[in-house]
């Protein structure tokens, strides 16, 4: 696992699961901010004792990316951020209530 500059930790084609919900899913890059602490320096990760990402990015060329919305949800991750090649357009999403809804951007720094 990575640090940046800024003190976020970001993973690289991750394949996440978690056994107990039966589901997994692979980002195409994630980010931990608020929990960076708690997962930099391990070599592997256990949704089921470590924190989900703050943030998934998913780069879409299609709509491939929005059947793994309910698996993060599961998951808990807090946002997503979707780059969208057919619009051109990078569409944020906020997990309420376990479900993501599009906002206008994303989330403030939570630093």
């Amino acid at each position: 696992m990575r640090r940046t500059a800024h003190g976020a930790a970001v993973l690289r084609r991750r394949t996440w699961k978690l056994k107990t919900k039966q589901k997994g899913a692979e980002a195409d890059t994630c980010f931990y901010v608020v929990n960076a602490t708690q997962v930099v320096g391990k070599r592997k990760l256990d949704l089921s004792n470590d924190p989900p990402p703050d943030i998934v990015v998913e780069i879409d060329k299609s709509d491939q990316s929005l059947h793994k919305f309910p698996i993060y949800a599961a998951f808990g991750v807090p946002e997503i951020w979707r780059c969208n090649i057919k619009r051109n357009a990078i569409q944020f999403y906020e997990l309420r209530f376990e479900e993501y809804i599009e906002t206008t951007s994303g989330r403030p720094s939570r630093c």
